[in-house]
């Protein structure tokens, strides 16, 4: 076999190898697109992505979001591909804007009685708290009312969470966003798409019809900085936008 023989095959091969190859490239901390907002971007080419993206073929534009993970169990639904919550705790591990990681815990107080002066009655519930690590002075909430209610008087009803309904078990029920304030003043919604609604056995006991809403992954859906300015973000997996405008 010729000497240029030889090297063509081998740069066949190379080439061949080459083409199965998976080149992945990720550009972080894109310029903000606003002056005093803070927003890490990642921009990522993946050679196996023959998709149109963002900045054309093979690219993809994703938000730093946080990173929120929620300490809780789940076990799929009648949907294989969707999981529901069925246990474990609510606290709320995330990565703040300065880049610490921290844990918000979570725990119940009593909720304060309702009404004003002799018209004041205890409200029958408890409130959600989440407590701030020693040393984050960052404070999270709940996007939805963060309400146990419990009906006095009777034990047919268990107890539920208000946002919800006594249809949907404690335990099951998601909530659908949260609020993390920093100590700047910025605000950093955190939302979860609906993505199914789960029906449960009817229970006899109290004859309600359970269903379950569940919801999916934590997201940041918007930044609103003490001074007015906001950012909205869609971050789903199926695009990625930015607007940003002044709150009037």
């Amino acid at each position: 076999m010729s000497l240029s023989i030889c090297t063509a095959m081998r740069a066949m091969a190379y080439s061949a190898l080459v083409l199965a190859m998976q080149a992945i490239l990720a550009f972080g901390n894109i310029p903000a697109f606003t002056p005093g907002i803070p927003l890490s971007v990642v921009r990522t080419y993946d050679s196996f992505n023959t998709g149109s993206g963002d900045f054309g073929k093979a690219w993809t534009l994703a938000i730093h979001d946080l990173e929120i993970e929620l300490d809780e169990e789940r076990a799929p639904s009648s949907n294989p591909s969707i999981t529901m919550r069925v246990g474990g705790e609510r606290n709320v591990t995330l990565t703040l804007p300065d880049g610490r990681r921290t844990t918000f815990g979570y725990r119940l107080v009593p909720g304060k009685p309702e009404g004003e002066g002799e018209l004041k009655t205890p409200c029958f519930c408890y409130e959600a708290r989440f407590e701030s690590a020693p040393g984050v002075f960052a404070r999270l909430g709940t996007v939805d009312n963060d309400r146990i209610m419990y009906l006095f008087g009777t034990s047919q009803f268990p107890a539920f969470w208000n946002e919800a309904g006594p249809a949907t078990p404690l335990e099951n029920y998601d909530f659908s966003g949260f609020v993390l304030t920093n100590e700047d003043g910025a605000e950093y919604t955190i939302s979860r798409e609906l993505l199914a609604f789960e029906d449960l056995e009817f229970s006899e006991e109290d004859s309600i019809l359970r269903e379950v809403p569940i919801r999916g992954k934590p997201r940041l859906s918007s930044i609103r900085t003490k001074s007015g300015e906001v950012l909205e973000i869609d971050n789903s997996p199926g695009g990625f936008r930015i607007t940003h405008f002044a709150d009037e």
